[in-house]
């Protein structure tokens, strides 16, 4: 009788656990709600019960919920890949952005062929700005699921991304592996419309502008209500020199969002190339209500009250544009005439004196990027103290470029130059862009090497958060934590550096020391022989 009874009550939370997984597939989430939280109750220990019903808590708009339920999954079983992949989801959907990486990361390292994790991680890691690390994912993603039209419309988006806000040190071939990705995912699912979107912008930026309004067309036909399309089609038709199907599909995007104030500005350069000045005011007017800090459309606005003999408007409109962006050099151009018209000299000769400051700072700019460009060559030549002089040069041409700075600094380094220079070359990049990830690495470097390693520890966290991707400084944390035996840290570290580099042998090594020495046995023997299967040659690591 007791074994008949004993043998019922390890049943019911199998049977709970199988009917809400089947329910929850099935989409009927509330049904699996019932069955996942009986199944928990019934087996409080049950990792897997826990796990689902994050899900569907998850599925039900319940995240904060869902979260707490993947944790108590990932504490009755801390190996439980799919737990950490979920809490990633939802820690993403919080927009806790850091623990999302963590979360995503901690599934890699368990499951490393994980394309569903990988492919989360590079969704969160775009976010936060680590182009690098993104792309890496997601090429690594597409070698495993080569069919996977999202993702390589993704890579292509994030390719193009990179191509266009290099620091400097542009990759041209960038523009040709994003255009060939959009392609595949056109290829892979001709009838989603935002790839061959982005595929037609690509295009249109490298003025091949039949094919673009193509592509544009196309996906044009596919979501005919979406007024998006009918913008961007508009736009190359304009680059093509058809002002009329230009218009035509601008009318058509404002006809589907009124208040699509780039489509009326667009609309209002068309209606001034075509000379219907009252037409181009008022949908400017429209557009800049929509968007008051557009900076160009203001400026585009105060150029038509100009032809039409409105100079207070006119100047009104410059000096706005000017103040929403000091860097538009052609609104203090119009601004400056505007006032010449108006018998404002004085003022016009300030406006002038501005516009020089601005052109010399872009021409400085300009050349700047160049010698970056060209120092980059001589370094890879060998010839630091060429590359040195060159980057010199830039920073003395642009006082303000963060890459400048930085790139001057790993040549002073190539250069053995006085490691207080670099050091210099590396805070002042990070002070110009405190974004600049592996300026924060570099500098951190430097701190270690005269042995501020509080300091070094600091910017390499900063770098991380930044760039997660940034797999040498995980490295660099990792072995300044050990050096100072603060072995949870370092522990940290190189789990995350294995989630980017699971055949990492060494890290291996030094993750089992560092186990073993914060009191993780059964983890230091597992990686441990995950390092002696990738290197059997390796001696073993001990803590020191």
């Amino acid at each position: 009788m007791g074994a008949a009874v004993l043998w019922l009550l390890l049943a019911v939370p199998a049977s709970s656990l199988e009917r809400g997984i089947a329910l929850l597939q099935k989409g009927d989430v509330t049904s699996a709600l019932d069955e996942l939280r009986e199944a928990v109750a019934a087996n409080p220990a049950d990792a897997v019960a826990r796990d689902y019903l994050g899900v569907a808590l998850g599925e039900s708009g319940s995240i904060d919920a869902a979260a707490a339920a993947f944790r108590d999954a990932i504490r009755l079983d801390p190996r439980r890949a799919e737990a950490h992949f979920h809490l990633g989801v939802v820690l993403d959907r919080l927009g806790r952005s850091p623990e999302a990486v963590a979360a995503y990361q901690s599934a890699l390292r368990l499951s490393p062929e994980s394309v569903e994790a990988r492919y989360g991680l590079s969704v969160v890691t775009a976010k936060l700005g680590d182009l690098d690390g993104t792309i890496r994912l997601l090429r690594e993603v597409t070698e495993r699921a080569p069919r996977l039209a999202d993702a390589r419309y993704d890579l292509g988006v994030h390719l193009w991304n990179r191509y266009r806000a290099g620091r400097g040190l542009r990759r041209p071939a960038d523009l040709d592996d994003a255009e060939r990705e959009l392609r595949k995912a056109v290829e892979l699912d001709p009838s989603r419309p935002k790839s061959r979107v982005a595929l037609g912008q690509l295009l249109a930026e490298r003025q091949r502008l039949d094919e673009a309004v193509e592509q544009l067309r196309q996906a044009a036909k596919l979501s005919p209500e979406d007024p998006a399309c009918a913008y961007d089609l508009g736009l190359a038709l304009r680059l093509q020199g058809d002002l009329d199907g230009a218009e035509a599909q601008l009318r058509a995007a404002i006809a589907g969002d009124p208040k699509h104030g780039n489509a009326r500005r667009a609309l209002g350069l068309i209606l001034r190339q075509k000379g219907e000045l009252d037409a181009a005011v008022r949908e400017l007017r429209l557009s800049v209500a929509e968007r008051p800090e557009d900076a160009q459309g203001h400026n585009v606005l105060g150029s038509v009250l100009l032809k039409l003999g409105d100079m207070e408007g006119a100047i009104e409109e410059f000096r706005l544009a000017a103040r929403l962006d000091p860097r538009l050099t052609e609104a203090y151009v119009n601004l400056a005439q505007a006032l010449v018209k108006g018998g404002r000299q004085d003022e016009a000769g300030r406006v002038i004196a501005d516009v020089k400051r601005l052109k010399e700072r872009e021409t400085g700019l300009g050349r700047a990027m160049l010698l970056v460009e060209v120092a980059a060559r001589k370094l890879d030549a060998g010839e630091a103290g060429v590359a040195v002089a060159s980057l010199r040069e830039a920073v003395a041409a642009s006082p303000d470029f963060a890459e400048a700075h930085y790139q001057l600094g790993l040549a002073l380094r190539r250069a053995s130059a006085p490691s207080a220079q670099a050091e210099d070359a590396f805070l002042r990049a990070v002070q110009l862009d405190p974004r600049h990830a592996p300026a924060r690495y570099e500098w951190a470097r430097q701190l270690a090497a005269h042995g501020d390693t509080m300091g070094a520890m600091d910017q390499l966290r900063k770098a991380v958060e930044l760039q997660p991707g940034l797999v040498e400084a995980h490295r660099a944390r990792a072995r300044i934590a050990r050096a100072s035996r603060e072995w949870v840290t370092a522990a940290a570290e190189l789990q995350a550096l294995l989630a980017w580099e699971p055949d990492d042998a060494a890290a291996h090594h030094d993750l089992a020391a560092a186990l073993e020495a914060s009191g993780d046995a059964q983890g230091a023997i597992r990686e441990r022989a995950a390092a002696r299967k990738l290197d059997p040659k390796r001696p073993i690591a001990r803590p020191r």
